[in-house]
């Protein structure tokens, strides 16, 4: 429907992944490519992917230090905050945290004092996500081993992708897929070396590819409320 004769097309490579390429066509007739012409067209694609590799590189600092200074205010409300207004202000935490970061669903478990349950206690869902803070409640603990282990461990629990969780975790991957949930993290929140309960990040229309300094910085979230 182009009318392409021929074509010749140059990936474009950063990071060690393909992101794209660049194409160069010949409609008037073919054309026959030599190789100082393709190794000069490489050149064009590595001055492209580099141009776009240095351009994500200043977003994702940029980023970066705007999740930064978010975290450290939600620092500040949570020192400052009246103990009859924690509830709101954990909403409102979780609420700010997962539109900033793009997900779809971030919540708060708390154990019970015999750690034998757990509740979801907050719950914060962009539009059009299903809300699930009323059905898990009094959930049994040792039906999570496989998560609750790593978060009890002061560990975070990162799950790129559900499908691929293994046998050990069919409890998880069982309530994970009921709740349309693609990608996942949860943080431990911690109260003097021992784990109250968890902070979690659900991304249910798409996968989500987490960065590991904005991992780190959801931990210390954990650490907060």
């Amino acid at each position: 429907a182009q009318g392409v004769r021929s074509i010749i097309n140059v990936p474009l490579i950063c990071d060690q992944r393909v992101i794209g390429f660049v194409g160069f066509d010949a409609l008037r007739a073919p054309k026959e490519w030599n190789r100082k012409h393709r190794n000069l067209l490489k050149v064009v694609g590595e001055i492209i992917a580099g141009a776009i590799g240095r351009e994500r590189a200043t977003a994702a600092l940029s980023r970066q230090l705007v999740l930064e200074q978010l975290i450290a205010e939600i620092s500040t409300r949570f020192i400052n905050v009246p103990i009859l207004q924690l509830d709101e202000e954990i909403n409102e935490a979780i609420m700010r945290i997962g539109r900033f970061t793009d997900v779809d669903r971030s919540y708060v478990f708390r154990i019970s004092e015999d750690g034998r349950r757990m509740d979801n206690t907050h719950e914060w869902c962009a539009e059009g996500i299903d809300p699930h803070i009323e059905r898990l409640q009094g959930l049994r603990v040792d039906e999570f081993g496989y998560s609750l282990k790593r978060l009890s461990e002061g560990q975070v629990f990162h799950v790129p992708d559900v499908s691929s969780l293994p046998s050990e975790a069919r409890r998880e991957r069982y309530e994970f897929e009921r709740e349309g949930i693609r990608t996942l993290v949860n943080v431990p929140i911690m109260a003097r070396q021992h784990m109250i309960g968890f902070l979690g990040f659900d991304a249910v229309r798409a996968p989500k590819r987490w960065a590991e300094d904005h991992i780190r910085l959801l931990k210390l979230v954990g650490e907060m409320v």
